[in-house]
């Protein structure tokens, strides 16, 4: 949970930050919005290396949980074979 959140409060400043930008190049402050552009790409960036994280985490959790399910001879591991 703690990763999506990071990952979406990234990914929220990043549209923001493009819309300052926007602003900021709007009222012809081009240094600013340049800056400001720069800064909502490292937050997508980020935002995006988070999410590849977690559903790399989220997949090994899956993975795990199905053996388990084959191990215990239950009948929803007995079905996937």
């Amino acid at each position: 949970i703690r990763l999506i959140r990071s990952m979406q409060s990234f990914a929220v400043a990043s549209m923001l930050l493009s819309m300052l930008c926007m602003l900021s190049i709007f009222q012809e402050w081009e240094g600013l919005g340049y800056s400001l552009f720069f800064l909502a790409l490292v937050m997508m960036i980020i935002s995006l290396t988070i999410s590849l994280w977690e559903i790399q985490l989220s997949t090994q959790a899956l993975n795990l949980q199905l053996e388990l399910l084959e191990q215990s001879g239950s009948p929803l591991g007995a079905s996937r074979r």
